[in-house]
Order: structure tokens, then sequence, then C-alpha cells
């Protein structure tokens, strides 16, 4: 019999202990389409608030990232066949950009080039202006490809801009070479990157990280903390943290019980990193155990599973 209700994509099973295991498990027909969230260890013996708070995270996450991949996945309106904004919908769509462009990179792409298409250019010296999405690709040249960075400014957004740019032409040229300039096929590839300025990253240290997460465990989001060591700790970017790629499955694991196991977004291998190891005392002569991440275990035992 199922102990309690269960969520959406939720399931359980007994444990060796005779205690109850509840696990989410990403349907196939997503983790085939590209997303990154695979399966998660919910916790043992929960309630019925528990594991519907807990199987709620990663359905949220996964209903987000169907809504990302949704509006990033726009039709091309055929009746705008060769203007810049049908061929950014067509890239968006096309195998050139989604097997080179990972999950999460997409959105940025979409949110860029929709400001590319959004930039308005005066045609000519009567004064007509155009909205670059309305022009047809032929009409970008290396001037009108200037005139749009110069719009969006030397800022990151404009690197983007023509990173972003530069690759759709080049992608999207082969298929559709009667779109393109015969003289200027990838006008991006004449714009000149302006040197900016760039803002010096902050950093923090060791002290006001474990003081964010001892003020996150006493105010009850213990999630937080723990991605705050993993974070400091093992150099995890937040946005792996937050898809999964450090599960609990993964932290002093029944057959590596000395060790936490991360994986990398990127290559998708697996890292084993050593929590412990033993020394010899050279006094008493005795094996002395050393913990490597000894306040980042504090922290990750007040965390709940």
């Amino acid at each position: 019999m199922v102990p309690i209700a269960m969520p959406q994509y939720t399931s359980f099973k007994t444990l060796a202990n005779g205690s109850t295991g509840y696990y989410w498990t990403c349907p196939t027909l997503y983790r085939k389409a590209g997303c990154p969230y695979r399966s998660a260890a919910l916790g043992v013996n929960l309630s019925q608030k528990e594991l519907y708070e807990a199987a709620g995270v990663w359905n949220a996450r996964l209903e987000e990232w169907r809504r990302e991949r949704s509006s990033a996945r726009v039709e091309p309106d055929v009746s705008r066949y060769g203007t810049v904004e049908w061929l950014m919908n067509a890239y968006l769509k096309h195998s050139s950009f989604l097997e080179r462009v990972a999950e999460f990179s997409r959105p940025d792409y979409k949110r860029v080039l929709d400001r590319v298409c959004d930039v308005v250019l005066k045609a000519d010296k009567t004064g007509n202006s155009v909205r670059v999405g309305d022009a047809k690709v032929g009409q970008i040249g290396v001037s009108t490809a200037e005139k749009i960075y110069a719009e969006i400014g030397a800022t990151r957004t404009g690197e983007k801009v023509l990173t972003y740019c530069k690759a759709m032409w080049k992608r999207m040229q082969p298929h559709h070479p009667e779109l393109f300039r015969p003289d200027t096929p990838n006008p991006w590839e004449g714009v000149t990157l302006k040197r900016r300025v760039k803002k010096k990253k902050g950093h923090v240290d060791r002290e006001m990280v474990y003081a964010f997460a001892n003020g996150a465990i006493e105010h009850g989001r213990g999630e937080l903390a723990a991605a705050a060591v993993l974070a400091f700790e093992w150099l995890m970017r937040p946005s792996s943290i937050g898809a999964g790629y450090a599960p609990w499955t993964g932290y002093r694991a029944s057959d590596q019980p000395d060790k936490i196991r991360l994986k990398h977004r990127k290559n998708d291998e697996l890292a084993l990193h050593p929590l412990e190891y033993t020394e010899v005392d050279e006094e008493t002569g005795e094996e002395v155990l050393v913990k490597l991440y000894e306040d980042a275990e504090k922290i990750l035992a007040q965390t709940p599973r």
C-alpha cells in the first residue's frame, strides 16, 4: 500500500532498515528532450506535508524548464520569410543551435536576439525608420551591423549581440544561402568590439559565507545554507546546484562514505572529493581522522534533506 498520497512524478520504496524513502524522477519524455533535472531523493519517512513540499520544488523546476523550452521554440512565421526575426526564430529551433547551446543558455540567446530585433534604425535620409526584426537578412551589411551594436552599446549585452549574431549568421547561411549578401555573408565579422572597463566582481570570504549559512539555517532556509557552502567549498555554480548536480545521494553515500560526489554540468562527468583522511600523530603514534570540510559538514548536518 502507498503510505500517503503521492505527488506527481514521485515514488517510494522500503529501505533495508524498514524506513520508507521517497524519490522524484523526471519523466523519460522530458529527459530525452534535454531536461537537466534527472532524479532526486526527497527524504525518509516524510509526512504528507513534507513530501508535497519537497516534490513541489522539483515539479516547479520542471514546469519552469517546460515554459522556457516552449518560449525558445516559437514556430517561424512563414509570411515573414527572409526577415531577421524569421531567421532568429528558425535558428532557435534548428539543430545547429540546439546541439551547440546548452539548455541553460538558450533563454539568454532568445532575450538578446529579441533585443536586436527590437532595435529601430533610420533607413534613409528621408527619416523613415525600420525595425531590425522586420528588415530582410540581405539588408544587414557591416555598416548596419555596426549601428545595431552602437545602439546596444559597449556593454556585456553588446558583446553577446556580436557573439550570438555572428554565430546565427554563420550557422544558418549554409541552409538559406539565397537570403544572405554574397559580398558580406556574415557582416558581424566586420564589427569591431569596443573595449570597456569591466566592473570588478565582488567576492566573499569564509567568515561571510558561514555567517550567511548559519543565518539561513536560523531562518529555516537550510537549502540556501547548503547552496552557499557548495558554491564556496566545491566551486559549484548556483545554476548547477539548483539543477540538482549536487544531490544528497552523492554525499557520504553507502558506497563512498568518505566522499562527496558532484557532477559537472558541461560534460556530465562525476567528480569525487574526499571529505577526510587519516594521519599518524607523531607524538602518540595513533591514527587521527582529519576532516577536510568540517565547517561545511556542520552546515549540511543542519540542513533538512
